[in-house]
């Protein structure tokens, strides 16, 4: 089984440039996939693996801010990361 949790993000400072973006995206919302153990969870496999946990920070084009039409219409209206996260050995504090 699947889970799915969202948080949405409202008047952020935080903007997505550079790289293959031609200009700045601002921050929408960050959604997490899990799954209910260890061997599952991510949306996407990287070399044929799962991971337990995938964490997706949805942009939209600056640009457009106001305009969902036009975000959600555009195939620039959108920029996402995505994270993944192991499951791993915790570390002592020092």
């Amino acid at each position: 089984r699947i889970l799915f949790q969202q948080i949405d993000i409202s008047n952020s400072a935080a903007v997505l440039s550079g790289g293959p973006l031609g200009s700045d995206y601002k921050v929408l919302q960050l959604h997490f996939h899990w799954g209910s153990d260890d061997t599952q969870g991510s949306e996407h496999f990287y070399d044929g693996q799962a991971y337990p946990m995938e964490m997706h920070v949805v942009h939209y084009k600056a640009a457009y801010e106001g305009d969902d039409d036009k975000i959600l219409g555009s195939v620039d209206g959108l920029a996402v990361t995505g994270f993944m996260f192991s499951i791993g050995v915790s570390r002592k504090k020092l």
